[in-house]
């Protein structure tokens, strides 16, 4: 019901009180739905400024503390970049060195803007506990990237056949796992 039009203080015909109470549901519930992003697990990490044609070579930066799945994955320039174009490519890669693959990457032609967040393709979201995640940045001869955030966003992978628990799943006292 968010964002629904009024006429003439009417809405949907609802009395003045019953109006307050939709909203401030709204309310709750977009505030609901923030905290729940902000709490979700994550990791960040921030890579230097590189000069032109310098990279990064798979550097660790994560050890999943359990079987994860990566969820989302964004990276945030903190400056502008130069000389990206079509031959001058650069390409952010969030690798799982232990696996040997890529988790999600993003290859840009055109300059990075300092403040605006780039989503960044995955391609193999499932994360074995204790495998180490890392960065790798390469650039072409031209390209020239700032600093940069890489920000990491999972969720721990269900209960398994050994029956550990995980934040995905939480049984009763009679062992009926609930989703939350």
């Amino acid at each position: 019901m968010a964002g629904t039009t009024t006429k003439d203080g009417d809405f949907f015909g609802l009395p003045g009180g019953q109006r307050n109470l939709v909203i401030q549901y709204n309310k709750l519930v977009d505030d609901v739905e923030v905290l729940r992003a902000a709490l979700s697990p994550h990791f960040q990490y921030e890579h230097e400024d590189l000069s032109a044609d310098a990279d990064i070579s798979a550097r660790p930066i994560w050890v999943a503390p359990a079987a994860v799945t990566v969820t989302s994955v964004v990276y945030l320039p903190r400056a502008n970049s130069t000389g990206v174009d079509g031959s001058n490519t650069v390409v952010v890669t969030l690798r799982n060195i232990t696996a040997s693959a890529n988790v999600a990457s993003i290859t840009r032609t055109t300059n990075f803007a300092a403040g605006t967040p780039v989503t960044v393709t995955l391609s193999t979201a499932a994360v074995a506990a204790s495998d180490v995640l890392g960065i790798t940045v390469t650039q072409g001869t031209n390209a020239d990237v700032a600093q940069g955030i890489l920000l990491v966003h999972y969720q721990r992978q269900t209960v398994d056949a050994a029956g550990d628990m995980t934040a995905a799943k939480i049984g009763d006292s009679a062992g009926t796992a609930l989703s939350v």
